[in-house]
């Protein structure tokens, strides 16, 4: 057998061990009810080039290297304390001055969020809730993995990503 025929017989087995995956290896096998959703991204020209002409980075410092893993949104309280961030594990912390503190937790089945952003899933929300009513509504919903949602200074709007597809919005429907 010639080199090319052993190469093309190694590589028509890998094709079909990856295409049948016996010993569930893919990403997605935990997911047999898996559908491919097409993601619509917009045109070129439409993308702002505009980047940092007065290099504003330059002047920034690197705070907490390696101290916590996979920090989202940073936020502060109303009366100044924080920043408060959520990390790769699903816990919420805040900055106490001195070091990080636990201050609540997710669920564990949070830790699954590669697969939505690789599927295109369209499941995500943004919620309100009324600690005084207790009552959560729906704010926005079908969305791709919202995250990194920030309030105005104002109050009168919020901004967030749509991570899966690189999309930036802002919400400003009364929501008080």
């Amino acid at each position: 057998m010639t080199p090319a025929g052993v190469f093309a017989g190694v590589f028509l087995l890998l094709a079909v061990y990856c295409a049948v995956d016996p010993f569930n290896h893919s990403a997605m096998s935990e997911f047999p009810d898996f559908e491919a959703v097409k993601v619509q991204m917009p045109a070129w020209s439409e993308i702002p080039a505009e980047r940092d002409h007065e290099n504003l980075l330059q002047k920034s410092e690197i705070r907490f290297l390696n101290q916590v893993q996979g920090p989202e949104s940073m936020a502060f309280d109303p009366m100044g304390r924080g920043p408060y961030t959520g990390v790769a594990d699903g816990r919420i912390i805040f900055w106490d001055g001195h070091k990080w503190n636990d201050f609540a937790y997710t669920s564990a089945a949070n830790r699954n969020f590669l697969q939505l952003v690789f599927t295109g899933d369209d499941s995500g929300r943004v919620l309100k809730y009324d600690p005084n009513t207790k009552e959560t509504t729906v704010l926005i919903q079908n969305l791709q993995f919202p995250n990194g949602l920030s309030m105005s200074k104002d109050g009168s709007f919020f901004v967030f990503c749509e991570g899966a597809i690189g999309r930036y919005d802002q919400y400003r429907k009364p929501y008080d």
